[in-house]
């Protein structure tokens, strides 16, 4: 019975231990990411081409104009609410790749949320975590403010 209990502890201890070092390295990471939001300006071609569209929606209050395509209307989701976020707050690189991590931070609880409830538990919802903020295309278009899912979108 004593080996049961010293075992459980000690695997109770090294879960507590790998949830400690994940959420550390994934406060960092967003750390850097919030950091990178308002230091860089945003620097991707298509972020400032559909970004035309935002800053259309914040200058009249309204989705239909003569200047979006297509192309802009097949992504209302951000690109309405970043029009709506510099209608209130006035136009900003930094808002708009700020309300990109929200989406970025919102993909990474959804997914611990999904995995975690499996097999393995918390352990679960841990690495996906880590899984996620360690993929390459996530980290590079955490704030991008583009419409693209960051850990699905291949780089360009």
């Amino acid at each position: 019975v004593r080996a049961a209990l010293t075992s459980m502890t000690s695997e109770a201890a090294a879960l507590r231990l790998a949830s400690a070092i994940t959420w550390l390295t994934t406060a960092l990471f967003f750390a850097a990411v919030l950091l990178v939001a308002i230091v860089i300006p945003i620097h991707a071609q298509d972020a400032l081409t559909f970004g035309e569209w935002s800053r259309l929606i914040s200058q009249h209050w309204h989705f239909h104009v003569p200047a979006a395509t297509p192309q802009e209307y097949g992504r209302p989701l951000f690109y309405v609410l970043q029009g709506w976020l510099w209608g209130l707050l006035g136009f900003s690189d930094v808002s708009g790749r700020l309300l990109s991590g929200v989406f970025s931070v919102v993909l990474l609880v959804g997914l611990v949320l999904l995995v975690r409830d499996r097999a393995w538990g918390s352990l679960a919802g841990l690495l996906a975590a880590l899984a996620l903020i360690a993929t390459p295309v996530y980290g590079a278009q955490a704030v991008s403010g583009l419409t693209d899912i960051p850990a699905a979108a291949p780089p360009r």
